[in-house]
């Protein structure tokens, strides 16, 4: 009973361990001011290609890393990211591309078939 209590308290501490971990997760955004060069090349057909250079310092662990002050017509399926000093240390475990500018239209559209509460200043 004595082993299977303690056996029990390990993978406590360890899901303990693990829960703290994955609360850790840090946010950060990258704007222009990062930014250390920009090639551009023009294509036929209104397409052009950008690679963009920006420094960043990240912490260890997880991270939720926002860029701003990118194009509204980007292509979000050739977005890629990269270390360029350390290349092994870096993977994207999820990548998401929310381009929003708010206006009456899109903030309708977003909630369309939702219950939505109504309130009114005096």
């Amino acid at each position: 009973m004595s082993r299977m209590i303690k056996f029990l308290s390990a993978i406590s501490l360890c899901f303990a361990s693990l829960a703290t971990v994955a609360a850790q997760t840090w946010e950060q955004t990258t704007t222009a001011r990062d930014r250390q060069s920009v090639n551009i090349t023009v294509y036929n057909s209104n397409l052009g290609l950008v690679r963009e250079t920006r420094r960043l310092t990240l912490p260890d662990g997880r991270i939720a890393l926002r860029f701003s002050d990118v194009t509204a017509q980007i292509r979000p399926e050739t977005v890629h990211l990269a270390s360029l000093t350390a290349p092994s240390s870096l993977r994207i475990l999820e990548q998401n591309y929310q381009y929003d500018l708010l206006n009456p239209a899109k903030l309708l559209d977003k909630f369309v078939g939702k219950e939505i509460t109504l309130t009114a200043k005096s």
